[in-house]
C-alpha cells in the first residue's frame, strides 16, 4: 500500500521527533508508540495539512511516499498509520 508523508531528515514528521519528542518542547515524549503516520493519497496528506494553523509546519520537510504491506497498514479515519521501523533515518 502507498502511503504519503512529510517527513524532517531524522524520520520524523511534522510535529514529533521519530522517537515521539516534541519538536516545541524536546524534552517531552509525546508520541511513544510504534507507530507513524501518513495518508493513503497525496491528495489527502494536502487536505491534512491544508488547515492546519501552525506556522511553517511543514518547513524542512520533504515529501516521502512508502510502499508498506498492506497487514502492516492500521486505517484510521483520515491517517494510515505503519510500524516506524520502515523509516530510514537520513544522518
Amino acid at each position: 500500500m502507498k502511503i504519503y508523508r512529510y517527513e524532517k531528515s531524522d524520520g520524523g514528521g511534522p510535529w514529533c521527533t521519530l522517537d515521539g519528542r516534541l519538536r516545541s518542547h524536546p524534552n517531552e515524549i509525546q508520541m511513544n508508540d510504534p507507530y507513524v503516520y501518513g495518508c493513503s493519497s497525496l491528495t489527502a496528506l494536502n487536505e491534512y495539512f491544508q488547515n492546519r494553523k501552525d506556522v511553517n509546519i511543514l518547513a524542512d520537510c520533504v515529501l516521502k511516499i512508502y510502499d508498506i504491506p498492506e497487514k502492516e497498514v492500521i486505517i484510521s479515519t483520515r491517517q494510515v498509520l505503519f510500524p516506524k521501523t520502515y523509516i530510514k533515518q537520513q544522518v
